[in-house]
Parts: C-alpha cells; structure tokens; sequence
C-alpha cells in the first residue's frame, strides 16, 4: 500500500496530537523540540557518553543547561543511540 504525501502528514499530525495528550496525561512537561533539535552538547558530556558513564553525562548536561531530568534522558540516550 503506497502512502502519498497527505496520508503521511495527516499520519503526523495524529501522532503529534497523541504525544501532547500523553505527556499532559502523565502531568510530565513536554520538552520544547526545537530547543532539544539546536541544543549544544559540551565536549565534556560527550567524553562521559563515550567513556559509557551515563548517569553522569545525565548530570552534566543537567547541570549545563537547567533541563529536567527527563529531557536530559531523551538527550543522552539520543547521543548512545536510543
């Protein structure tokens, strides 16, 4: 089955509505997509991902850029690839 372009948005944006209403369901603060998408991540957390120390890459980059912890779990898991 082939999907056209407008199959794939409306796809999109019933996934986009699902995600709000979970994150608002949970009571967890949504991350802003675009702040996580331009976020910098210091040479000094990416030696700790490299080095496997994840919980202290965690802390680090809590500590750098005043995310929740959350964020700051979607951030380094997406440095060691899910």
């Amino acid at each position: 089955m082939a999907s056209n372009d407008s199959d794939i948005y409306d796809r999109l944006r019933a996934l986009e509505q699902l995600v709000r209403h979970l994150y608002k369901q949970t009571g967890v603060p949504m991350p802003d997509p675009q702040a996580l998408a331009t976020t910098e991540v210091s040479d000094h957390v990416r030696q700790l991902v490299a080095s496997g120390n994840k919980m202290a890459a965690m802390k680090a980059y809590r500590d750098e850029t005043n995310v929740d912890l959350r964020t700051a779990a979607q951030v380094i898991d997406s440095l060691y690839g899910g």
